[in-house]
């Protein structure tokens, strides 16, 4: 008979994401029983694979914030020095790449909102269009 001991370390292992091969080897059981047991004990071993992977995924989110908060820190501080930055030192050739930057950037920022608006405005045609139909009917 098998220990209670010994199925909580297959669940242990098994949610680990180790074959049947492996811990038929570690715990000195057969195959055919762990399968056994991999069906008995589902969803313990899904329980524990889902916390694991909560876990994991917390984790990746405070990588992720604490980068994008480096990030952004030092973004401040480069666009502090931007704005503090004296052009009379710059070179022709610097202004005028500076200056096809911001021309693109903005071209392109005010592009989509024209572009949501064109938008907007098609829908508010096709409704008053549409209102206009209805009225007619009546």
């Amino acid at each position: 008979m098998k220990t209670n001991e010994q199925k909580e370390k297959f669940v242990q292992l098994r949610a680990e994401g180790n074959s049947f091969d492996k811990i038929s080897d570690m715990l000195n059981i057969s195959k055919p029983t762990l399968i056994n047991w991999n069906v008995e004990f589902k969803k313990e071993i899904d329980n524990l694979e889902y916390l694991k992977y909560q876990s994991i995924l917390e984790q990746y989110k405070l990588i992720k914030q604490k980068r994008i908060e480096f990030l952004s820190e030092h973004l401040s501080k480069i666009n502090e020095a931007i704005n503090n930055k004296n052009y009379e030192d710059l070179s022709i050739k610097d202004l005028i790449m500076i200056r096809k930057n911001l021309i693109s950037e903005l071209m392109r920022d005010t592009k989509t909102k024209i572009n949501i608006l064109q938008e907007y405005l098609k829908l508010k045609a096709l409704l008053i269009l549409d209102l206009m139909m209805k009225l007619k009917r009546l």
